[in-house]
């Protein structure tokens, strides 16, 4: 589909965390805004920090995610966020995740243009369409989810 437009922030840095993080733990790439600095770290057990967040109640939720334009927007917490949503959705739903981005990265305008002039919407639509979740929803779904399957160590 020859990529003419990029995707939501969430969906490029966090399934790039989550292919990373299947080779090797130890180390971690964070993109970054031109001029802009990343803020990275080393450490290797996100799900610990994960369900920190989770506990605290400091984790991002989709929404505000979703609305992130520059990877300047994305602090520590939102990357391990987008990283432990997308483990999510692979792990608990792999099929599903496969079809929503092969949507997001089809749409064309009625000319068969590839147009992501309405992506935002369509990613809600495509959202609620394949997983059958809201945003509120899935913030529930994937909290319950990190306090049941991460450890806190």
């Amino acid at each position: 589909k020859h990529y003419s437009y990029d995707t939501p922030i969430w969906i490029r840095e966090g399934l790039a965390h989550f292919m990373e993080r299947e080779i090797t733990k130890r180390y971690n790439s964070f993109n970054s805004s031109e001029g802009g600095t990343a803020e990275m770290t080393r450490k290797t057990n996100w799900e610990a920090e994960v369900k920190k967040l989770a506990a605290a109640g400091k984790l991002p939720r989709m929404a505000e995610v979703l609305s992130m334009r520059e990877y300047a927007e994305l602090t520590l917490p939102r990357h391990y966020a987008v990283w432990s949503m997308t483990d999510f959705l692979i792990r608990t739903k792999p099929a599903e995740y496969a079809r929503f981005n092969d949507a997001l990265h089809g749409i064309m305008d009625d000319k068969g243009f590839p147009d992501s002039s309405n992506l935002l919407e369509v990613h809600r639509e495509k959202f609620r369409e394949i997983f059958g979740l809201s945003y509120a929803d899935f913030d529930r779904v994937w909290m319950e989810w990190i306090a049941a399957t991460y450890s806190s160590q």
